[in-house]
């Protein structure tokens, strides 16, 4: 085990499609039943309703990503660009 990563810390806990459902071993009640609700639900969508729900998602996924960078700023470089 790396000096980083303390014994006492779990692995996360991955569901099916790999992705995270718990940090540091608490697991989110809420967010499980909310999963699992999906799920069921995405079993009942069309193919076309599966790919228009995609798309809203990345929509919104977009418009996330250009508000959050609106407000940052780059910091300044170190070295010029047309510096040797």
């Amino acid at each position: 085990m790396s000096p980083a990563t303390p014994a006492h810390r779990t692995p996360p806990i991955l569901d099916t499609a790999g992705l995270s459902v718990s940090h540091g071993g608490m697991r989110s009640q809420l967010a499980e039943a909310a999963r699992r609700d999906l799920i069921e639900d995405v079993k009942h969508m069309t193919a076309e309703q599966r790919l228009a729900a995609f798309l809203a998602h990345c929509q919104l996924m977009a418009q996330l990503n250009s508000a959050g960078g609106a407000n940052q700023h780059r910091p300044p470089r170190a070295v010029p660009r047309n510096a040797s």
